[in-house]
């Protein structure tokens, strides 16, 4: 599996389900946060500041792109023959590209390719929790800020890309 955008919010989290599940882990993320995927279970990192994918020689059973960047035909040259590509995030042309596209390209062999947005089931998130009390995945937290008047310098930091992990707003409770 590889997942596309896994040194941040969302692919710290799917780096270690994709573990929990069994999978095979192929981290893309920059020079930076190489060691962060790895710690979380990447069996294999690409950093994009030093090779890219287009030229890439591996291929993917799954490919999930968190923040995708790449045109939908370069992950598609991915795939296994039979693999599947998801997109829940990325810029517009993305999104479309996986929204539009991706059924289209799909109609050509065996492969899918598709946009997906979050459908949280009860059953799924028990399981992430019992998976967090067990000490068998966590949360990547790169900053902790205070209050929130702290929330909108937290947000532009985010919105900026580089962030590894979540950050937090620590709200204290009222007397």
């Amino acid at each position: 599996m590889l997942i596309q955008g896994a040194s941040g919010g969302v692919g710290t989290w799917a780096v270690q389900i994709a573990k929990q599940l069994g999978a095979v882990v192929t981290a893309v993320c920059s020079t930076a946060k190489a060691e962060q995927a790895r710690s979380l279970g990447a069996d294999q990192v690409i950093d994009y500041t030093r090779e890219t994918l287009a030229t890439a020689e591996a291929r993917f059973d799954v490919i999930l792109a968190v923040n995708g960047y790449h045109p939908i035909r370069v992950y598609r040259r991915l795939l296994t023959p039979s693999g599947r590509y998801v997109s829940i995030g990325g810029s517009g042309a993305q999104m479309f590209q996986g929204v539009l596209l991706g059924p289209l390209l799909s109609r050509r062999g065996g492969k899918t390719l598709h946009s997906h947005l979050a459908q949280p089931k009860r059953e799924d998130l028990e399981t992430i929790a019992a998976w967090i009390e067990a000490g068998r995945v966590r949360p990547a937290i790169d900053r902790v800020v205070d209050g929130l008047g702290a929330a909108p310098g937290a947000l532009r930091y985010l919105g900026g890309g580089h962030a590894k992990g979540k950050v937090v707003v620590r709200v204290k409770p009222s007397a």
